[in-house]
């Protein structure tokens, strides 16, 4: 396998950044901060993603890579494995479900869909992710950094025996064991299953005792269902007698909605008329004209009569004063409504309530109470229903005169509105007459241009004879309007005041029961039936009572038949699946204990030659062999001995551990077609002597797979001529 290209659209401080790698070894040399490690952690999310919803930012690459600029992380990787060239882009998100990844397939022109909750790597690498980041990418791992708690020989040795640094077969077969024996012990009294056995068999005695028990307790239910069926059958039927008892109630409900609806009806069809009148009474100002209004009409036209009968100036000043008058009497009129509305206003500011109904119950009961008087029970039903009923009639007459009340007040603020009209129009009259006196020739001519252009505000006239017309009209109108308002006013006080569509839907809903030959008779025959009955349900729920109590007397706190089985059922089930994972920790034990003879046998051996190859190579030959078995050491050639891990210097123990790695690497990875690796600054530890040797080594290394070193160091860079360069600039 070989990446032929990488294009970084945006990661951490890479931006748009293109580079293309070729086959063998690629040396990447640039100082630190630059962008080596984002480099290798982009490739490393390019292929397998990463987590995104740990807080730490050391755990979470999505958050401690995301761009400053804010732009969305992306890139894309085109290179050649399995017989094809492939294109892999992606789009990170701040968490794995938010990723967008394409594969395309370059040689065919397509995209290919990946299998669900698959990484590319898991494909074209063939490792998990957790593997390909100790086989693959591997960073600046040194011993002191990877082992801070000492326990380098320990994770050297997991990763020999079973390719795991944090996974010991010795660990894992005691905790199998330790399981095991947490469900039964060797001896077999102790354990969670000798303590459910136990369990199960005290609760075989409880069932025993619970039969028994449930014999008296079949009797006591039956006696309780015979109650219960007789109580249930007078219920039925006294909510039969409740009906029959209430459907005389609801015709004299839907006879009163009748009359409702009537007087709403009419309250419509007379406001319409008023609504009717008024629009007749419109002026062409968007005022409405009143008597005062034709008042004034009348008066203009003397004016004209006074005029043409060359009235004295005198006269004029006479009829010139009553108008002062009357606006003088228009204008003291309209303050005393002013204030009177005021009144109104206040009187009517809140709805009448009905709390004094509950005071005057609470005290008629409690009058009863401190008498001591003991009341039929049927009295006791009524007693209420009539309290209710005096007091909701109470209470319906307040809200009658409320509701007159405010139709009076409207009446008033109407008043008050027309009387500012009417002062209006009158200081248009006043205006009309003139100071001076007698009026000139021209006057009656002067005059009855007034009269046209006064009319006109009601109906437009050109004539005098058509504006005599037109008056006549108004004063019809006038009194029409006078008619019906005062028609509506009759009827508001006399409606209820409820929405004539809101009477229509309650009497809709109310569908009248079927009338009796003998509707009083019946009521009085039922109501005789109904307290016999009431008095035969007593007795039943009496003895429904009795059987129940004795029922919860007698078995208070005792566990029934069935939660019995059930608990024995749980438990013997728990003590099933307990046996089956003593079973199954028993055959693990075994298996594993085979695999890691197999293992011992066959993958240590082709581990530890190859790791002592690689390790040679890396040591200038100071270190000829590596022994990988449950102690990890290392010959030295000098001395001619084996070192055990813990006695190596760190640089010393750093290259065993990188010749492992890439021993691990070599077993696991496919040996025809590897893939890339990538060594970010691992020689750290080396002296200059062994880092030139593992400089060769990787030279020779990467003649069979494409390898990425990335360094700080200039003179690694000048040690390797041959290599391919990369550059982030």
């Amino acid at each position: 396998m070989r990446i032929e290209k990488l294009q970084i659209q945006a990661f951490g401080k890479l931006q748009n950044l293109t580079l293309t790698p070729q086959k063998g070894l690629n040396l990447l040399c640039a100082p630190n901060e630059s962008g080596k490690t984002t480099l290798r952690v982009f490739l490393q999310m390019l292929f397998y993603g990463a987590p995104g919803r740990a807080t730490d930012l050391a755990k979470n690459p999505r958050k401690k890579y995301a761009p400053f600029s804010g732009e969305a992380m992306a890139g894309a990787a085109e290179f050649s494995a399995q017989g094809a060239r492939w294109r892999l882009e992606r789009r990170f998100g701040a968490t794995a479900a938010g990723d967008r990844t394409a594969l395309w397939n370059l040689d065919e022109g397509k995209q290919v869909a990946l299998p669900p909750h698959t990484e590319p790597g898991e494909r074209f690498f063939g490792l998990g992710a957790a593997a390909a980041e100790r086989a693959l990418f591997l960073g600046q791992l040194t011993a002191d950094s990877i082992d801070p708690d000492g326990d380098f020989q320990r994770r050297l040795s997991n990763l020999a025996l079973s390719g795991e640094e944090a996974v010991s077969l010795q660990t894992v077969g005691r905790r199998l064991k330790q399981a095991r024996e947490a469900q039964r012990s060797s001896s077999g009294r102790a354990g969670a299953l000798p303590k459910l056995e136990r369990e199960r068999d005290a609760l075989l005695s409880e069932r025993d005792a619970a039969a028994r028990r449930d014999e008296r307790r079949t009797m006591l239910e039956t006696q309780l269902e015979n109650a219960t069926a007789a109580t249930e059958r007078l219920t039925e039927r006294l909510r039969d007698l409740d009906g029959a008892i209430a459907a005389a109630e609801t015709r004299e409900k839907a006879a009163a909605l009748d009359r409702a609806i009537a007087q709403a009806e009419e309250l419509e069809a007379r406001k319409a008329a008023l609504r009717q009148a008024r629009q007749a009474l419109r002026l062409t100002d968007g005022t409405t004209a009143d008597a005062a209004f034709a008042d004034a009409l009348d008066r203009l036209r003397l004016r004209i009569e006074t005029a043409e009968t060359a009235a004295p100036a005198a006269d004029e000043e006479q009829r010139r004063t009553q108008a002062e008058e009357r606006l003088a009497l228009l204008r003291a009129e309209q303050a005393r409504e002013t204030e009177t509305l005021r009144e109104r206003e206040a009187a009517t500011a809140h709805a009448p309530g009905s709390a004094t109904l509950f005071f005057v119950l609470a005290g008629l009961f409690a009058a009863v109470s401190i008498a001591g008087i003991a009341l039929p029970p049927l009295l006791l039903l009524l007693l209420p229903a009539a309290g209710f009923a005096g007091f909701g009639g109470l209470r319906l007459k307040r809200q009658k005169d409320y509701r007159r009340a405010c139709a009076v007040r409207e009446e008033t603020r109407r008043s008050v509105e027309t009387r500012a009209t009417a002062i209006a129009q009158q200081e248009s009259i006043c205006a009309l007459f003139s100071a001076a006196g007698r009026p000139d020739p021209g006057a009656a001519k002067a005059a009855e241009r007034d009269y046209l252009q006064a009319v006109s505000r009601y109906q437009p006239v050109e004539t005098r004879a058509e504006a005599d017309a037109a008056l006549a009209t108004l004063r019809d109108a006038l009194r029409a309007e006078q008619e019906a308002r005062a028609g509506v006013d009759a009827l508001s006080a006399l409606a209820t005041g409820t929405p004539l569509e809101t009477l229509r839907r309650e009497r809709e809903a109310l569908p009248l029961p079927p009338e009796t030959d003998n509707p009083a008779a019946t009521r009085d025959g039922l109501r005789a039936e109904q307290a016999r009955l009431r008095d035969s349900l007593q007795q039943a729920q009496t003895a429904a009572t009795q059987a129940r109590t004795e029922l919860q007397t007698a078995f208070r706190d005792q566990p029934d038949l069935a939660s019995l089985e059930r608990e024995i059922a749980e438990r013997q089930r728990e003590i099933d699946r307990r046996n089956a994972f003593c079973a199954a920790c028993a055959l693990a034990e075994q298996t594993l204990a085979e695999a890691a003879a197999d293992l011992r046998r066959n993958f240590s051996p082709a581990l530890s030659r190859r790791a002592g190859e690689i390790l040679a190579a890396l040591t200038d030959g100071a270190y000829t062999e590596a022994v990988i078995s449950a102690e990890l050491k290392a010959e030295s050639a000098g001395a001619g001995q084996l070192i055990a891990a813990p006695y190596l210097s760190s640089g010393a123990a750093d290259q065993l551990y990188l010749a492992l790695r890439l021993a691990v690497s070599d077993r696991i990875t496919e040996p025809d077609d590897p893939p890339p690796l990538l060594l970010d600054d691992v020689l750290l530890q080396y002296d200059d002597a062994r880092a030139a040797a593992a400089l060769r080594f990787l030279q020779d290394y990467a003649q069979t797979r494409q390898v990425f070193f990335f360094t700080c160091h200039r003179a690694y860079a000048d040690a390797l001529p041959d290599a391919h360069r990369l550059e982030l600039a």
